[in-house]
């Protein structure tokens, strides 16, 4: 086996460590932009939105009449 001289270690720990540093930075860029769905809208009117408002506030009112009857039914039963 062949010894390398000593002034050959130094260069070979920063050639490594700038390999392994470097080398991820390099990737490609569309790789991390798996949560982009091209589907989904990024805007939207007020036409769209017209009805997922007017759903959750139903949503809302009727949740909150549920539990005071179910409330009023457990006092009077």
């Amino acid at each position: 086996m062949m010894k390398l001289p000593t002034k050959i270690y130094p260069l070979i720990k920063v050639t490594t460590f700038l390999v392994m540093v470097l080398f991820p930075l390099n990737s490609c860029k569309d790789y991390l932009d798996i949560n982009k769905n091209p589907n989904y809208p990024t805007s939207a009117t007020l036409e769209t939105l017209l009805a997922s408002v007017s759903t959750t506030t139903i949503s809302a009112i009727g949740y909150s009449g549920y539990v005071i009857g179910s409330m009023w039914m457990q006092y009077t039963t």
